[in-house]
């Protein structure tokens, strides 16, 4: 059983034709491991089959970057303003 520090998973990644469909919640229940699980919710009918979501090769993704990116870009105001905004919606 972990008995340091917990913290929950801070990003979900979804296409953007279903983001104003989705939100996410975080258990109680930590299962005994260092973090707090998540659940993504999609709140979408399908019609039909249609993927327009690009497509990524993930082996090819320049992951230093994108971290290094991520922790310059995405700031304690920038994403208290996203929660802020989503609980007024």
């Amino acid at each position: 059983m972990y008995i340091g520090s917990q913290t929950h998973l801070d990003l979900s990644l979804i296409c953007h034709t279903l983001s104003t469909k989705s939100c996410w919640e975080v258990l109680n229940d930590t299962f005994g491991i260092d973090h707090s699980p998540t659940i993504t919710h999609i709140n979408a009918v399908s019609a039909e089959d249609v993927d327009d979501c690009e497509k990524f090769i993930l082996p090819k993704a320049d992951w230093q970057s994108f971290k290094n990116n991520a922790q310059n870009l995405l700031t304690a105001d920038l994403i208290s303003g996203m929660v802020s905004a989503d609980k007024n919606a």
